[in-house]
């Protein structure tokens, strides 16, 4: 009986322990900004095929002393940036294009210029899925 119940409390203990989403990043990359300035802009998609909602609440990139989360949102014909301070849901199956809605990584006080073919390393900050390492590669501004 002991034993039973024991093997109850085991596997109830691992059913209720969610595991991790399966967070995916794709197509990460970052603009190559004008000369002489200092902030640059990212983007990546990223893929949550797990069965529960996530959030991206943070970044770092070497490149940078901070990296900040934005969307632009156009508005009478005008672009207005605001920062996302609840960071970015990923819902459950699903993919969140941050060129499609509107988000961008914003590369604060760059560390020294992107120049394209380079890469960036960073770290993206999940509630549910931890930090994950993500490296971007550098490239020229694609029209939209």
């Amino acid at each position: 009986m002991r034993r039973a119940l024991s093997v109850l409390l085991l596997l109830f203990a691992t059913a209720t322990l969610a595991a991790p989403a399966a967070i995916e990043v794709e197509r990460a990359w970052c603009a190559t900004p004008p000369k002489g300035v200092t902030t640059g802009a990212c983007y990546l998609a990223l893929r949550n095929d797990g069965k529960t909602e996530d959030r991206l609440l943070g970044v770092e990139a070497d490149a940078a002393q901070r990296v900040e989360m934005h969307v632009t949102k156009v508005a009478d014909g005008i672009g207005r940036m605001r920062p996302l301070a609840e960071g970015v849901a990923l819902p459950a199956e699903s993919v969140v294009d941050f060129r499609e809605k509107g988000y961008h990584l914003m590369l604060v006080d760059l560390r020294a210029p992107l120049a394209e073919g380079a890469t960036v390393r960073g770290t993206l900050r999940f509630e549910r899925a931890g930090p994950r390492p993500v490296l971007f590669h550098v490239e020229r501004l694609h029209a939209p």
